[in-house]
């Protein structure tokens, strides 16, 4: 990867670029097109939506937030586009977010849910530390990260 990888803030200047990205034929049951992400987020307003770039080229996003009540924070979207894919970008982006987890104050795990069928998730998932655990009602495995230091 020789890209410089960053997260930012998901605006009215990149917010079309984000909505365009795919990820690849196959995954599109993985998770839901960007652009319906956006539009729900819209009513959360404690979701942190974060556009992966590589150098100055939107190549991924990600959401994630808790609720005000809530202690555990949830990674609710994570995807790189499918011409990205495969150079590092996930990876990279992954630990930045797992950086800006651990500057939150009293967040004692994250939380994620996935595909059971996409192995290729859960196993960036759990080289992070998350711990993989039972399936949900809504049919996704749930898996977890202490930030507990």
């Amino acid at each position: 990867m020789t890209a410089n990888v960053r997260l930012v803030a998901l605006t009215q200047d990149n917010w079309a670029a984000v909505a365009d990205l795919v990820v690849a034929p196959g995954q599109e049951h993985f998770v839901v097109p960007n652009l319906r992400t956006i539009a729900e987020t819209q009513w959360y307003p404690w979701v942190q939506r974060r556009v992966i770039m590589a150098d100055v080229e939107p190549v991924g996003f990600a959401a994630y937030g808790r609720e005000t009540d809530a202690k555990d924070l949830w990674l609710h979207r994570f995807m790189i586009g499918a011409n990205h894919q495969r150079r590092g970008y996930g990876r990279a982006a992954l630990a930045i977010l797992i950086e800006e987890w651990q500057a939150i104050p009293s967040v004692p795990q994250v939380m994620v849910s996935f595909d059971p069928a996409n192995a290729v998730a859960e196993a960036l998932y759990i080289s992070f530390g998350f711990v993989p655990g039972e399936i949900a009602e809504w049919g996704e495995r749930v898996a977890r990260l202490s930030l507990i230091r």
